[in-house]
């Protein structure tokens, strides 16, 4: 299977982690965006650099998969970009309330993450297929649809967000593609049986 890689073009070497493929018409792609802050308060001179890279990546990824048709579009990352504080305050509210005592912030606080989103949204608003957003980081499994259009104060329909497994959770999730279904994608979380709640050792 061939594989591209962002390293290979100029200006950009440095990045490896930047990948992209394709199977079966799917057009897949890898943004090295890490969690939990994706090394801002570290090095943001580091971060921005890598994050301007990752948007280059994305956008390509995007535009790529117009290019050839493709009947959607994977995109991996290993940060949660914090689709979240970019709800409305409504949503928000709703969303903190799963958590007895939590309340959402009058006023969202700017994220390392900002830049990219903004540059996402502007992609899903010209993208009208399938998108499946994978990524880790906060290590709860969830399936939904997590970004807001800021034109439109709805969730992109065409945008789902799928969260793995992460400590202490064990598990994996099987992902199907299925021309045949509008969405495309069909997920099905799994789980070991020696991992399960009910397991007795």
């Amino acid at each position: 299977m061939p594989v591209a890689s962002q390293a290979r073009e100029a200006g950009y070497e440095a990045y490896v982690e930047n990948l992209t493929w394709r199977i079966q018409g799917l057009r897949f792609a890898t943004l090295h965006i890490v969690g939990s802050d994706d090394n801002a308060k570290e090095d943001m001179a580091e971060h921005q650099a890598r994050q301007a890279a990752a948007i280059a990546w994305m956008r390509k990824a995007f535009a790529t998969a117009k290019a050839e048709d493709s009947p959607g579009l994977v995109l991996i990352s290993h940060a949660n970009p914090d689709f979240e504080n970019r709800w409305t305050r409504s949503y928000a509210q709703r969303y903190a309330r799963s958590v007895r005592g939590a309340d959402a912030p009058k006023t969202p606080e700017p994220t390392p993450y900002d830049p990219f989103l903004d540059a996402l949204i502007e992609q899903m608003q010209a993208y009208s297929r399938p998108v499946l957003y994978v990524h880790g980081d906060t290590h709860i499994f969830r399936i939904g649809k997590p970004l807001l259009n800021p034109k439109t104060q709805r969730f992109f329909e065409n945008l789902t967000r799928l969260e793995t497994y992460g400590w202490p959770d064990s598990g994996w999730v099987r992902v199907a593609v299925n021309p045949a279904n509008p969405h495309l994608f069909e997920i099905h979380p799994e789980m070991l049986p020696s991992n399960s709640a009910n397991h007795r050792g």
